[in-house]
């Protein structure tokens, strides 16, 4: 089945749909359903059946019978998260990030290829190899983030056999279809991941990214090391990459990429806090303190920590809690944080604080107008 409505600034496109079900067709003896308004014209593409115009329950009562569901940011994909459909959704609209408003469905992905590249829509390619992955993985849950253990639901981009996967710490992944529910099995190949520790017991390690793509072993091999050695502070140079990736961009088995959030987390859940952070010649310098037992009552002190092309003067609970959004920053989006902190009753004691680092970050009028709104949210 195939929704190709949704609000106008949120379409894939009529020809696009049309592709992607030849596609079905042609490769994978796939008739499809289309439904949708009247107004989008029929499809004759060989296979495909329009249903327009159909009540909300007859479209649930199809969906009832569908292997595969494909559709926009919209009400249906929500209906057929509800019936646990094998399901992928294309985002198109980079205004709402998809790990804050979405189809909430445990055996689904996330199409965002548009969020990570100059094109302002996924390849058709794309589309079609993440919902040949889900249709023949028929309802078995996506693989879980090898940092954070949240389920890594995110497309950058898919072809032939091979899918980078991201979670919203911002961690990628690239996988291929039978391997794709446990990632994070690679072996640990000691002689190609070499940590290496200083005598000072500080561990230096360049983490270029863009220019030095990682291993899934690597985070093994790192924590070994950190198991063996314990060293009391760790300092790592950050090369955070770029926000994109390039049309000629080959994936490859295996290969990771961290982001400042999933480093940070990683480094947590190991038993080191973030202490530092400096930014020298375009890399972020991070020091980080092996925890230590009487020190978990103290407060924490505000650390300086780039987000996007600004600063936050935050913790590094507060950095994790509200604002671990790195690889999908948008500066606009810190007013966006607070407002949706009035809603919540339980945090409303820190949304005066949120307010403060918003206008620090970026001084406008919006930002200005939410210190008061925000005073006003926590007194209630």
């Amino acid at each position: 089945m195939i929704a190709p409505f949704s609000w106008p600034n949120k379409v894939w496109g009529k020809e696009r749909f049309s592709q992607l079900i030849d596609r079905f067709h042609d490769e994978l003896g796939l008739r499809t359903v289309v439904v949708s308004y009247p107004e989008i014209g029929p499809f004759n593409n060989p296979g495909v059946v329009c249903a327009f115009d159909l009540s909300l329950g007859q479209i649930a009562g199809l969906m009832q019978y569908a292997g595969l569901y494909v559709g926009l940011d919209s009400g249906p994909s929500h209906m057929a998260a509800f019936f646990e459909l094998p399901m992928v959704v294309i985002f198109v609209e980079q205004r709402t990030f998809p790990f804050e408003v979405r189809p909430l469905t445990p055996s689904g992905v996330y199409v965002v290829e548009s969020f990570f590249t100059t094109e302002d829509f996924p390849q058709v390619e794309t589309v079609f190899n993440a919902s040949r992955m889900i249709f023949f993985r028929n309802k078995e849950e996506v693989s879980v983030c090898p940092v954070c253990r949240n389920k890594m639901q995110y497309v950058l981009r898919a072809e032939n056999n091979i899918v980078r996967m991201m979670c919203s710490c911002g961690l990628s992944l690239d996988q291929t279809f039978p391997e794709f529910t446990e990632p994070y099995n690679a072996k640990h190949d000691s002689k190609k991941d070499t940590i290496i520790f200083r005598e000072n017991s500080d561990l230096v390690e360049d983490l270029n990214l863009s220019l030095k793509p990682l291993k899934i072993s690597y985070l093994e091999s790192w924590r070994l090391e950190l198991a063996a050695k314990m060293p009391k502070e760790v300092s790592i140079v950050f090369s955070k990459r770029q926000r994109g990736l390039s049309k000629d961009c080959r994936l490859e088995k295996g290969t990771l990429q961290l982001s400042l959030d999933s480093l940070i987390i990683w480094m947590k859940k190991h038993e080191y806090n973030l202490k530092k952070v400096d930014q020298m010649n375009g890399n972020v310098h991070l020091y980080f303190a092996r925890i230590k037992q009487s020190s978990l009552e103290k407060k924490e002190k505000k650390l300086k920590i780039p987000w996007n092309n600004t600063f936050l003067n935050v913790t590094e609970s507060q950095y994790l809690r509200w604002y671990s959004y790195d690889s999908w920053a948008n500066p606009d989006s810190l007013v966006g944080i607070v407002k949706g902190m009035s809603e919540l009753a339980s945090w409303k004691r820190e949304i005066l604080s949120c307010a403060l680092v918003a206008f620090s970050a970026q001084k406008t009028m919006r930002s200005f107008r939410w210190i008061f709104k925000a005073f006003l949210s926590s007194k209630v």
